[in-house]
């Protein structure tokens, strides 16, 4: 077991240290291209107030959004 834990966390380790930062952007893609696989279902985890034709970041923590405030009350 421990052999298989080090052979998956190696690489995540090489990637801190390369100064580019691209192998940690292409991990966290991944987790974020799961997540939003798994929401599917619901517009991929896009909030509904959302254009459909705009980009979006799929991200857990930005399933949050408030919905937009509507005309301001005189």
């Amino acid at each position: 077991m421990c052999l298989f834990l080090s052979s998956i966390f190696a690489p995540v380790r090489r990637s801190a240290d390369d100064p580019s930062g691209d192998p940690l952007d292409a991990l966290f893609c991944a987790i974020q291209t799961a997540w939003a696989w798994t929401m599917r279902s619901e517009r991929y985890g896009a909030p509904e107030h959302l254009d459909p034709l705009e980009g979006w970041i799929a991200d857990p923590s930005l399933r949050e959004i408030q919905e937009p405030a509507g005309p301001a009350s005189a």
